[in-house]
């Protein structure tokens, strides 16, 4: 009886509290999981919001967000450089393309009155080119000419069978090449005084441009020459190798080295060669 009591007493007054407690089992019971993971580090959060607050405090996460806008940066200058690069290219190209049009004209004008030109060695052969082709364009209709010429005239050849007529078609077609072939020799031959006048102003021109690998050569070299006269207190002879030899054997025994009597004891002769 006492029990049933105390537990009627419960029910009755501390109702709220047993309700309280099933509300906070049940809440716990559906509350969702902690699923969302962050990016940057092993926590979860329930919900996007908490995720959300969370990224504000995280220091890996932020640190990763400063990374990658630095990164971004950096190809955004890089970029800019780049397309600044090319612009700059872009422009010299245009102004040696303007200038040497302006060369050119000038060259087609007074090829033959003046006689000084500078010339690197794309605009040689830039012009060197245009003569061809306007040469090649200048015998072009006489070259269809003479085969429209004789045309004709081989096709008898490839029929007949007389050798008496076969000489008379060959002499016709000689003597139809020989006419186009001095017409057009007459208008090569202004072309080839020009080309010869053009190879005069270049004739004397070191255009060779040296490679990165042969540039890095030489400084290697000329550095092993200023240590070379550090350590000896003597110049390295470029020209002179046997003199090279000579102070380098008295540098390696400490004396003065008489080479002719070193070619005596070989049984050699002073003029021998080594390969």
């Amino acid at each position: 009886m006492i029990f049933l009591a105390f537990i009627a007493f419960f029910l009755i007054f501390m109702w709220p509290l047993v309700l309280a407690i099933v509300i906070i089992i049940i809440a716990w019971l559906l509350w969702p999981e902690c699923k969302i993971p962050c990016t940057a580090c092993s926590r979860k959060f329930r919900t996007n919001a908490g995720l959300k607050k969370h990224f504000e405090k995280c220091t890996i996460y932020q640190n990763r967000v400063r990374e990658i806008h630095r990164i971004q940066e950096e190809r955004r200058r890089e970029e800019e450089e780049r397309q600044r690069e090319q612009c700059k290219r872009e422009e010299e190209e245009r102004q040696r393309e303007e200038k040497f049009c302006k060369k050119h004209k000038e060259w087609k004008k007074n090829w033959r009155n003046e006689k000084n030109w500078e010339f690197t060695e794309e605009e040689f052969w830039k012009i060197q080119n245009d003569i061809d082709e306007r040469k090649d364009n200048a015998t072009k209709d006489l070259e269809e000419e003479k085969v429209k010429a004789t045309e004709k005239l081989y096709e008898k050849l490839w029929k007949t069978t007389s050798e008496s007529v076969e000489d008379r078609i060959n002499d016709k077609i000689d003597d139809i090449d020989e006419k186009f072939d001095e017409k057009i020799e007459e208008i090569e031959e202004e072309f080839e005084e020009e080309e010869e006048i053009l190879w005069d102003q270049v004739w004397d021109y070191d255009w060779y441009e040296p490679s990165e690998k042969e540039k890095q050569s030489k400084q290697k070299y000329e550095e092993a020459k200023q240590n070379y006269k550090k350590k000896t207190g003597r110049q390295w002879h470029d020209d002179d190798w046997e003199k090279n030899w000579y102070e380098t054997f008295e540098d390696l025994l400490g004396e003065k080295i008489n080479l002719d009597e070193c070619y005596n004891i070989l049984g050699l002769s002073k003029d021998v060669e080594f390969s």
